[in-house]
């Protein structure tokens, strides 16, 4: 599987989550009027996502995983482009020097 496939099947996994959230919370009376925020670190997941349907080249994903594309356009999801610099998360799934993973847990 390619990083973008495998980013893409995590973010779809991850926009299930997030609309079990936004359920739970809109049961408890706190209204979801905007789109929740999910922050992506590669550009050809957002594409994807953002795509609008399946192209020749993305025909071999699993047709589930386009539900992401769907979320978008009902406004429940958002997906935004977050620089890896940036990006938090790598420092437990990526191989950093000392230095970038120090820099990163004291940025907060």
């Amino acid at each position: 599987m390619s990083t973008t496939e495998a980013e893409f099947s995590a973010a779809c996994a991850t926009g299930k989550v997030i609309l079990y959230l936004r359920s739970i919370l809109e049961e408890i009376g706190i209204s979801q009027e905007h789109a929740t925020v999910l922050y992506e670190d590669n550009q050809g997941a957002i594409m994807m996502a953002n795509a609008r349907q399946p192209t020749r080249r993305t025909r071999h994903v699993e047709t589930a995983q386009f539900a992401i594309i769907d979320w978008i356009e009902r406004d429940l999801l958002c997906l935004e482009f977050v620089e890896s610099s940036l990006n938090c998360a790598d420092a437990m799934n990526k191989p950093l020097s000392r230095i970038q993973y120090y820099d990163r847990s004291y940025r907060d």
